[in-house]
């Protein structure tokens, strides 16, 4: 049997069916077709129209498409079987079919935007997609945010080692295989991802399920193998940053002339010309130091920290007279 191309066809955009709008020679096993007047939902594309005069089917819908947001994908269904042909314009019209299918893939969009340290548990089925397990060859994506000036963004994902997850890191862009800034596929489940000094801003993370099944294609197709991925692989993910303010303060010392990296424990820090106290604080808030600051020359004035010895590594904040207040990396 044959089906009529109308010309404002999808389908035209890839073959031109030897340009007279129609395709014969088309095996029908009882299929369908689409009655336009009846739960005919908004947006739906007409591919292809039946010929078959004399029967209720002429001229009625024998290919449509439907594509119901920019997130979800394409459904394009077609009453006859192009499937089963190797050559000639049947073969085209099943290449077109699922190039324009293909097409039609939905943007990608999070199961959830993480909250620093909060477990996020998958295993559950499709009636809470936003905690379902992950299928074969499937990606979920996830976004973390993280402020400026973190010392450290982990990711953590967790499933069966008898499972293939693989894990995905890109800074402001949705994170695949083929576009990522950071990639684990290491054999197994487990993945603990940690970047240092990571970029402020919106992290996004994705987990891919790498395990699949066997597939025989003959009449029917066979499935053997990891059966059980094919009901979803449970896993968990979580992420968190810390050292809130280190990396800035590491460039703000450098521009601020306080050495990073004192010698001998000293610490050399250009000071507004005042008297008063100078006091050092770690990052609970604490006063760890403090000393008495005598400086009348004009200006500013270097002023030797000489308690620096004493402090562990880490970050601290300095505050001095008239009004000083800077970010002091202690490194040993």
């Amino acid at each position: 049997m044959g089906n009529f191309i109308p010309p404002g066809s999808p389908l035209l955009a890839y073959d031109s069916f030897g340009g007279d709008f129609y395709i014969t020679g088309l095996y029908l096993n009882g299929g369908p077709y689409a009655n336009e007047s009846l739960d005919w939902p908004a947006g739906t594309e007409v591919l292809l129209r039946y010929d078959t005069l004399g029967h209720p089917a002429h001229n009625r819908c024998a290919g449509w498409a439907w594509k119901g947001a920019d997130t979800s994908g394409r459904v394009v269904v077609v009453g006859t079987h192009p499937e089963g042909f190797a050559q000639g314009e049947q073969l085209h019209l099943m290449m077109a079919v699922l190039r324009y299918a293909l097409d039609g893939v939905g943007l990608p969009r999070f199961k959830a935007i993480l909250l620093p340290g909060v477990l996020r548990i998958m295993d559950r089925g499709m009636e809470a997609p936003e905690f379902a397990r992950i299928g074969d060859r499937q990606y979920h994506h996830f976004a973390i945010d993280v402020p400026p000036g973190a010392e450290s963004l982990c990711v953590l994902v967790q499933g069966a080692d008898s499972f293939q997850l693989n894990l995905y890191l890109k800074w402001n862009g949705f994170a695949f295989r083929s576009s990522c800034d950071f990639a684990d596929t290491a054999p197994g489940a487990r993945k603990l991802m940690t970047v240092r000094y990571p970029a402020g801003g919106r992290w996004y993370i994705g987990v891919e399920c790498a395990t699949t099944v066997n597939c025989i294609n003959d009449s029917f197709p066979v499935y053997s193998g990891r059966l059980e991925v094919l009901n979803g692989v449970p896993y968990s993910v979580d992420a968190w940053w810390g050292g809130i303010g280190v990396a800035e303060a590491r460039q703000a010392v450098l521009q601020q002339g306080v050495n990073p990296n004192p010698v001998k424990g000293w610490c050399y820090l250009y000071l507004p010309a005042g008297n008063g106290e100078i006091a050092v604080f770690d990052q609970s808030g604490g006063k760890v130091a403090s000393g008495l600051v005598e400086i009348t020359s004009v200006g500013y004035s270097v002023y030797r920290l000489r308690f620096a010895r004493s402090l562990p590594a880490g970050v601290y904040l300095l505050t001095g007279p008239g009004g000083f207040r800077k970010p002091l990396v202690l490194c040993r």
